[in-house]
């Protein structure tokens, strides 16, 4: 177990979170009063419209509690975290591990290990000695021990995190199956270990038969928006100020901007636009992927023209853009 964790601790160590740590110290995590509903009746709707409006939580809540909690045992042995896309999510849970590998949060469990489960390697596993070999480098005895004590211990002071549910949703719809994830969740394997599931809403259903608690990833309030724009332009006090104005005086961008990925979006068109942003969202999006691409070509010494809208592309470039948006949906 202690290789197992050394080259766990290793990867954590690695991962690139300076961005990241800005959205973890601002971003909201939500206890949820009540489960996720099934469907969204129109109250729910209209109070999402809402949510957008005022960057307020969406779910009733029963109060927040801090990131680094979730490296804590609790009662509740499965919990899941959910939130949209970009609320900051993976940034997170990778948090979680980075900052327990480097001793500076304190944790209640002897082992954490991190599974991205839009890794093919992680989903289509169907035992635990196949999961372990995610960090098994090292001998070929170091997975058969590692397996056998943790199976010994059923998993007892070990919190394995799967990231990324909704990237797995059919092997959580497949009940009865061979898949090592639901063998965790419904205790057949490991009883003892703790698990967190990280997840877009739309997989909350399929979750709520194996777990009783639920966070929410709320984002930024209007304070956390403030905060990250100035923290973004802290070399250029005077450029924060006008990207907070810029927000207040447009309801399109206020209603995007409590998600993390959207105001990172937004501040770096802002900075990469002379200090503007483009009419619409949609062309604040063309030009974060144009500004993107042309960063791309530069590494690989091109000199390319990128057009802001997107619509003239080197061939291979608008290839790789339409396999991407394929892939997308």
């Amino acid at each position: 177990l202690l290789k197992l964790q050394e080259n766990a601790f290793g990867e954590y160590e690695s991962y690139k979170l300076a961005e990241g740590d800005s959205e973890v110290r601002f971003v909201r995590l939500a206890i949820v009063k009540n489960k996720p509903r099934v469907l969204q009746t129109k109250g729910d709707q209209l109070e999402t419209l809402k949510r957008l409006r005022e960057c307020g939580p969406k779910s009733e809540i029963e109060g927040h509690l801090d990131v680094k909690d979730l490296a804590k045992q609790c009662k509740d042995r499965i919990r899941i975290v959910y939130g949209q896309p970009g609320a900051g999510k993976t940034t997170a849970m990778k948090h979680i591990c980075q900052q327990v590998a480097l001793s500076q949060i304190k944790s209640d469990f002897a082992l954490i290990l991190f599974f991205p489960l839009r890794d093919e390697s992680v989903s289509k596993c169907t035992d635990l000695p196949s999961l372990l070999e995610y960090y098994g480098e090292g001998s070929s005895e170091d997975i058969p021990m590692a397996t056998k004590m943790l199976e010994e211990g059923k998993g007892r002071d070990t919190l394995l995190i799967f990231d990324g549910a909704d990237e797995a949703r059919e092997l959580l719809q497949q009940k009865g199956s061979d898949s090592v994830l639901l063998k965790l969740l419904e205790g057949k394997l490991l009883p003892e270990a703790s698990i967190i599931l990280s997840s877009r809403p739309g997989v909350c259903p399929e979750l709520q038969e194996n777990a009783n608690q639920f966070y929410e990833v709320q984002g930024f309030d209007k304070q956390a928006v403030k905060a990250y724009v100035k923290e973004f332009f802290k070399d250029d006090p005077g450029s924060a100020e006008r990207m907070l104005q810029t927000i207040s005086d447009r309801p399109d961008l206020e209603g995007g901007a409590y998600i993390p990925m959207n105001l990172f979006i937004f501040c770096s068109t802002f900075k990469a636009n002379q200090y503007s942003l483009p009419a619409t969202i949609t062309e604040c999006y063309q030009g974060h992927v144009s500004d993107l691409c042309f960063r791309e070509c530069e590494k690989d010494g091109r000199d390319v023209y990128i057009d802001p809208t997107l619509s003239e592309l080197p061939e291979d470039l608008q290839d790789l853009l339409q396999r991407l948006g394929e892939l997308a949906f």
